[in-house]
């Protein structure tokens, strides 16, 4: 296969990706008044990584700042920064060793959409090899 069908083939790979994610994105806002940005959606896929991280650590990881961090686990959360109903996909607990800092794991509704996110993805994976 020449590079430019290997081209077209990962193209196309992306595009069908982004369209099976962008449905589940849909069906998630369907329930609220906001959307998600690919920058929350990339701080939800952060969390479901690895639980239990605060704020900082996530941002420290993904280069972005505290306060883009945390308006994003807002937003994530049971309420959004505006106190309407947010996503219910993460849930803060304060560390019980520091009770300053707040450590962030998927809801169980959180845990459902990760199925959704990465069945889109495996959906793909398959595609390509086949």
């Amino acid at each position: 296969m020449s590079t430019e069908e290997h081209g077209i083939i990962g193209i196309r790979t992306v595009t069908i990706t982004l369209i099976g994610l962008m449905g589940v994105l849909n069906e998630l806002q369907a329930g609220t008044h906001q959307s998600v940005s690919i920058a929350t959606l990339i701080t939800f896929c952060e969390v479901a990584r690895e639980e239990g991280r605060t704020p900082t650590e996530l941002g420290r990881h993904l280069r972005m700042p505290d306060s883009t961090i945390s308006r994003q686990l807002t937003d994530l959360g049971d309420r959004d920064r505006n106190h309407n109903p947010g996503f219910g996909l993460v849930v803060g607990r304060r560390d019980l060793q520091d009770r300053r800092m707040w450590r962030y794991e998927l809801t169980p509704k959180g845990r459902r959409f990760l199925q959704k996110v990465l069945g889109q993805t495996t959906m793909i994976t398959i595609e390509k090899k086949g």
